[in-house]
């Protein structure tokens, strides 16, 4: 069992909210995934693969946070951040 947190809100400060907190999450006991790739609330103005630099920050985030799986477009970007 994974507990699977799918980013679909176009709330900015809805989304960091819950990436702050996904501790409490991770004290359900099961392993949390999260898909923060090149998603709208990072700036509909922008390209999707022009939101690079906000999905790597998030996802550092919600890796410091307790995340434990990463779903992403942008997997070697991605990887750099995490090691």
């Amino acid at each position: 069992e994974v507990l699977r947190i799918e980013v679909r809100l176009s709330y900015k400060a809805k989304m960091i909210e819950i990436i702050n907190n996904l501790g409490e999450f991770k004290k359900l006991g099961l392993p949390v995934a999260i898909g923060i790739s090149r998603k709208s609330f990072l700036g509909k103005e922008l390209l999707p693969t022009e939101r690079l630099g906000f999905c790597l920050e998030l996802t550092a985030l919600a890796i410091k946070n307790g995340a434990t799986i990463i779903r992403t477009h942008d997997v070697a970007e991605t990887k750099i951040i995490t090691f």
